[in-house]
This record gives structure tokens, C-alpha cells and sequence, in this order.
């Protein structure tokens, strides 16, 4: 489906290219045509008029030759008593028209590039003659055309007002499209400047080709930079042509690099970039116009055929890349096919043909910046990409080393609180083995303080156990319908110092929880009041239903006391003063990652300075 694709386009673009036709309309006022071919260019005008002209139809295709052509242009008879015929393209080498006056005979007026344009009869326009056809009769005119830098010619006979606004509308259109071509050199230096990329540079150096050339064939190098100087403005065309080929070539070359061709693809990209431009250029200075022109053409006639095995072979892993690639050869061969049907009778020649590169010229150029568009926008997402598994990578990292400081703290803190209640169950042990204590009540409050030992390593290991529950994600919950009251009163009189807590409790609330769960919070909370404020100060606790279950527990704490508020609910984290105290760290990290477990909350906010309050927020 996508040679189809291609295959559609390209007979899309061959058929608006021209019109399938056989035979050319006629001009106005030109009647008829002919062409004498002067292999040595020694011919009088004198001489030809008596030869045998080939009916040919304008624009005529001559190729690049060394050859001096005869045209022999009739014009129908006329009351205009002047009209002005106009040579194209405007930068043809020697142009010469021949008149017929009775009583003196052939006289003639020269311009071309090699004459300098401040000396040509007609300033304002490139090649134009002024004529006076006659009344009754056809009148007969000879063109001499002697060029070696290009390949059509064309002629056109109208009247001055039909000549000013041709001249006009061709001023106009050569306007907007070197400021579009400027346009996209300026985009091109910048997006150089920003990147530095060779390719941009190229791609700019290929579009300051085109201006050029686009300058040099509407005959503005010739008018307006170098009026005195013919030859300067005629080796132009021929540099800059060459140059453009060679860019064009370049840049192909530098792009399909990266996607590593056979060798046997780059030494001839490499050839037609560089080292025949720098032949033709030598063959240029050396007078060798003809030769080097007729050359360039040959290369940019066989490349879109070579440029299409080139890209076939070249197959880019991005799609779009690949569309864009293989629209180079696309629009190349519909140029080829433009420029050459009118040659096998297959289509007319009309005023494009004269200037058929600047277009296509124009067309590649589009191509090129979409392709650089798209490199470039698959570069900066390749570099974001990287940043961001660059990022992700760092924060693996930084999860990693958390992970290993949480071991180390934990194993820390799993050896500081087993050590203790060892050292007292060791001490305990070793006293009643000693047999020095025989008081049996002695002996009993040795066991006690064995059992409480017990009991602490118990509760250690088992909040530990609890909170890797929760962090694997193995929390089992059982709800069912439980007394809050009661759950809060039996956890009150469960603590150490029931006596201290003042707990303000509705009357009944009914909620559906898992109550050992809420029970082991309350604890939790309960227990680091008790723990953290001072022995007589009051806990306060309240509970309140309606859209969420609220449960407070408040206290007053020296303000030495006070935790870090963002580091309060990590898991082992312990405030310096808090060390004097047992503890695991893992008490409010548990109790926060239940609630949010159930669908809750736990909230710390301080009051008053040093009043401390913890909110345990669940859904009724």
C-alpha cells in the first residue's frame, strides 16, 4: 500500500506538472518559427536568410552547446506601430536581432551577458528589442543566440503595455518567492546557530544557492550588481549552479550517513558532492563553460534515478523520515519528467521550463527543513528520554538508599531495643541462679522484671511484624458493627495511666470497623501521650461522628519536646529527646498507614505553643 501511495503521488504531480498535448497555440503575433543551426558561428545574417530554417515551436530546447542558433521569427502584419520582442532566459551570452530597412539593408542590436548592461539600448528590461512590424505584410526578424550556460530559449512578441505588465507580474512573483526563500535561510542560520549541526549549515548553504540563482536568472546580477562588469554576472550563474547541485548532493550525503549505506552509495554521493563540482568549477575558470554546464545538467538529470535506488536502500526506522526521504526522488523525477516530456513530444514547453529548477528548487528545499524538523524533534525527545531515565534511574537510586538507611535504622533500632530488656532479663537471670536471693518476694519481682523484658521484646517484634504487614500489603481487615465507646473505654482502662486521661464520649456510636485494628491505633496514640508529656499533665481525648469519624488525642509537651512536623510520620524516626524512652519509630507510621488503609486520615497540628494533637479521621 505505501508503493501505491508513492506511485499515486507521482502521477499526480506528472499530471499537473503540464498539459498532454501535441501542439502549441499560437502567439499573437508571432506567425511562425525556425531554427538554423552555425556549428562555427561564422555565418552572416547574409548568409543564413538564404538557408533552410527548421519550423521548431517556442520555447526551442537546444541543450548546452557551443553551437551559435539562428532563429528566423515571422510576425503577422500589424497596426501596432511598435511592439517589443523579448529573448529568455536573462542570461543568455550574445543576442543579436537583425531588421530589414529598405534602402539600408541589415542593420543589427546586440546585448547578452557578455556586453555590459549599462551599455544595452534597453534598460528596463533583459533582452528586449523594439520592433515595427509591418501593415500589410509579414514582417521578417533574425535572432542570433550564441550561449553555453543554458538550454532553452525563448521568445515572446507583444506590445509594450503587454510587456510592462508581463515584466510586472514576473517582478512580483520572483519577489514573494525570494522572500519565501529568505524566509527559510533565516529559519535555517537559526536553528544552525541553536545547534551547531552541520546539516542546518548545508541545508542554509543550499538555500543561499537558490536565492542566488533565482537573482541570477531574472538578469538581476546582470542589472543591478554587476552592470559593468558582463562577465562577472555570467560566470555567477554558471558558480552558483554548480554550487547548488553540489549542495543538494551534500546534504543528501551528511543525512543518510548515520543510517550506514554500502560504501559503494557514499563514494558516489561523495563524487557528485565534491569532486565533480570542483571539476566543473575548474573547467568554469579555465573557459570551459559549455563542458561544465552540459555536465551539471547530465549528474541533475540522472540523480532522481540514482537517488531513488539510494533511498530505497536507506530505510530509516522513523516513518515519517522515511515518507520524507523518498519525497526527494519523488519530486526530482516529476522535474525530470516536466523538463524532458516536451523534448519527446510528450507535453509543451511553456515559461516554466525556461526556469524549471527554481520551484523544485524551492519544493526541495521544504523537504529538506521538514526532515530537519523531524531529526530534530526526534533528538530533543531522545534527549528527554534520557533525562528522564536519567531521573528515573536517581530516583531508584535515592529509593535504594532510602531503603538501605530504613534497614539500618531498623536493625538498628531492632538491636537497641532487644539489647535492653536482654540486659535486664540477663541481670534478672543471673541473680536468681547466683542463689543469693532466696526472699521469695524478691524473687518473684526478679521474674516480673523477666517477664516485663519478655513483654517488650514481644511488642517490639510484634509492631515490626504489623508494619511490614501493611507495607506488603498483607493488612487484613474484618469489619463488622462495633461500640466505639466501649472500644475507647476498654483501651482507656487497658493503659497505663487511665487516670490521666479525660475522654469526652457521646453517648452511644455505633460504626462499622474492624475494632482490634482500632483498638491497637487508639493504643498506639494513647501510649505516645502518656509517653511524651509530662507525668501529671491531663490527656485529653474526643470523639465526634457525622460524615467521618474523628477521634483527637491531645497533650502538653516541654517545647524541647515538640516533633518535626515533616518528618513525623517516617517510618523509625525518632525525636532526640524521644530516645530516652522505648520505642520502636514505627507507632504513628502504622497508625497513619492503617487509616489511609480504611479509607482515613491521621492529622498532626500543634496549638498554644507546645499543645500537641493528633486527629484520627475514619469513614463512619
Amino acid at each position: 500500500m505505501g508503493f501505491l501511495r508513492y506511485v499515486g503521488c507521482f502521477l499526480w504531480g506528472f499530471v499537473l506538472c503540464f498539459p498532454f498535448q501535441s501542439v502549441q497555440a499560437q502567439e499573437k503575433f508571432i506567425t511562425r518559427v525556425g531554427y538554423y543551426v552555425d556549428s562555427a558561428g561564422s555565418f552572416r545574417v547574409e548568409d543564413v536568410q538564404q538557408m533552410e530554417f527548421i519550423p521548431t515551436q517556442i520555447p526551442l530546447s537546444r541543450g548546452y552547446t557551443p553551437t551559435t542558433t539562428w532563429l528566423k521569427v515571422e510576425i503577422a502584419p500589424s497596426a501596432v506601430p511598435q511592439l517589443v520582442l523579448s529573448v529568455q532566459p536573462t542570461f543568455l551570452d550574445d543576442v543579436r536581432l537583425y531588421r530589414f530597412t529598405e534602402g539600408e539593408g541589415w542593420s543589427s542590436e546586440q546585448m547578452g551577458d557578455r556586453f555590459a548592461f549599462s551599455d544595452r539600448i534597453r534598460k528596463d528590461r533583459v533582452f528586449s528589442f523594439n520592433i515595427t512590424p509591418k501593415p500589410r505584410t509579414v514582417s521578417t526578424f533574425f535572432v542570433r543566440i550564441a550561449s553555453s550556460s543554458v538550454s532553452l530559449i525563448d521568445i515572446r512578441v507583444e506590445t509594450e503595455t503587454d510587456a510592462a505588465a508581463f515584466d510586472s507580474g514576473t517582478h512580483i512573483l520572483i519577489g514573494i518567492y525570494i522572500g519565501l526563500v529568505f524566509a527559510l535561510m533565516l529559519v535555517l542560520l537559526w536553528r544552525f546557530v541553536q545547534s551547531r549541526d552541520a546539516l542546518w549549515g548545508i541545508a542554509f548553504a543550499f538555500q543561499s544557492t537558490n536565492l542566488l540563482i533565482a537573482v541570477g536568472h531574472m538578469g538581476f546580477a546582470a542589472k543591478y550588481l554587476f552592470p559593468h562588469s558582463p562577465f562577472l554576472a555570467d560566470t555567477l550563474v554558471s558558480v552558483v549552479g554548480v554550487l547548488h547541485l553540489s549542495t543538494s548532493v551534500i546534504f543528501l550525503l551528511k543525512l543518510i550517513e548515520c543510517y550506514k549505506p554500502p560504501q559503494w552509495i557514499l563514494w558516489s554521493l561523495y563524487f557528485m558532492g565534491y569532486i565533480f563540482p570542483s571539476i566543473a568549477l575548474l573547467g568554469i575558470a579555465l573557459g570551459k563553460v559549455q563542458l561544465a554546464m552540459s555536465s551539471a545538467t547530465f549528474i541533475g538529470l540522472v540523480s532522481p534515478i540514482f537517488n531513488t535506488i539510494i533511498l530505497c536502500l536507506v530505510k530509516p526506522q522513523d516513518r515519517i523520515i522515511r515518507y520524507l526521504l523518498r519525497g526527494i526522488p519523488i519530486l526530482l523525477s516529476i522535474y525530470l519528467i516536466y523538463f524532458t516530456a516536451p523534448l519527446f513530444g510528450l507535453a509543451l514547453m511553456g515559461d516554466f521550463h525556461v526556469y524549471p529548477r527554481l520551484l523544485t528548487s524551492f519544493f526541495l528545499a521544504l523537504l529538506h527543513i521538514s526532515i530537519l524538523e523531524r531529526l530534530r524533534y526526534l533528538k530533543n525527545q531522545s534527549i528527554k528520554n534520557t533525562i528522564a531515565e536519567a531521573e528515573k534511574i536517581r530516583q531508584e537510586l535515592e529509593l535504594e538508599k532510602s531503603n538501605r538507611a530504613a534497614e539500618a535504622s531498623f536493625f538498628s533500632m531492632l538491636l537497641h531495643e532487644i539489647r535492653t530488656p536482654m540486659t535486664t532479663m540477663r541481670v534478672a537471670i543471673m541473680n536468681l541462679a547466683s542463689g543469693r536471693v532466696t526472699d521469695v518476694t524478691k524473687q518473684n519481682l526478679r521474674i516480673q522484671s523477666i517477664q516485663k523484658a519478655i513483654g517488650s521484646m514481644d511488642a517490639v517484634l510484634e509492631r515490626t511484624r504489623a508494619t511490614d504487614a501493611l507495607d506488603q500489603d498483607k493488612l487484613y481487615i474484618h469489619a463488622s458493627n462495633c461500640d466505639m465507646i466501649l472500644i475507647i473505654n476498654e483501651t482507656i482502662q487497658n493503659s497505663p495511666s487511665p487516670q490521666r486521661i479525660n475522654a469526652q464520649l457521646p453517648k452511644n456510636c455505633m460504626v462499622n470497623v474492624d475494632g482490634i485494628l482500632i483498638n491497637m491505633m487508639l493504643n498506639n496514640l494513647i501510649d505516645n501521650a502518656l509517653m511524651y508529656s509530662s507525668k501529671d499533665s491531663i490527656i485529653d481525648m474526643q470523639l465526634k461522628s457525622g460524615v467521618q469519624l474523628s477521634i483527637t488525642v491531645s497533650n502538653w509537651v516541654d517545647k524541647e519536646c515538640l516533633p518535626d512536623t515533616k518528618m513525623i510520620f517516617q517510618k523509625y524516626y525518632r525525636s532526640k529527646h524521644s530516645r530516652q524512652f522505648t520505642g520502636t519509630g514505627l507507632g504513628l507510621y502504622w497508625v497513619k498507614g492503617v487509616a489511609r488503609r480504611l479509607g482515613g486520615d491521621l492529622l498532626y497540628r500543634n496549638e498554644g505553643g507546645n499543645r500537641v494533637i493528633f486527629e484520627l479521621r475514619l469513614p463512619c
